[in-house]
């Protein structure tokens, strides 16, 4: 598990610094880890996770929401779409919508979303909902 979970944290970082680069319009050639496509890792990362834990273990859960991200970041939103909705049903149902990972998919689809004209009022209900997500797990209870 522990092998997975760091190649996961890999996948993670190498989709993060790709996803800044690319909000930031940085110049993707300034970076040689900007041209690795890191799905064949995280594709082996679940199938390891999925296998020795369960599909539903929130650590497969999460490995599969990074694929979602890194996708997104990768200038593919349509492949990343079914995948972020795949990955909210299992949170939700398993994790719960106040669970952080589920807020933070909430916010990473949100993203998504809002970046297209004609999903962006689906976009707003994502962040709509990880807010009330994340107020619900704060027990912010103001009048």
């Amino acid at each position: 598990i522990e092998v997975f979970q760091i190649l996961m944290e890999l996948c993670y970082c190498i989709s993060e610094m790709q996803r800044h680069n690319t909000r930031h319009n940085m110049q993707s050639n300034d970076h040689k880890w900007m041209s690795i496509d890191v799905i064949p890792m995280i594709d082996r990362a679940i199938d390891g996770l999925s296998t020795m834990l369960s599909a539903r273990h929130p650590f497969a859960i999460k490995a599969t929401r990074i694929k979602a991200d890194y996708l997104d970041s990768t200038d593919r939103p349509n492949a990343a779409k079914p995948i972020y909705y795949k990955v909210l049903k299992m949170q939700t149902a398993i994790l719960g919508i106040s669970h952080p990972d589920t807020i933070e998919t909430l916010n990473n689809f949100g993203d998504l979303l809002t970046d297209s004209d004609e999903t962006v009022i689906e976009g707003f209900r994502c962040y709509q909902t990880g807010l009330n997500g994340a107020l619900k797990r704060m027990d912010f209870n103001h009048p």
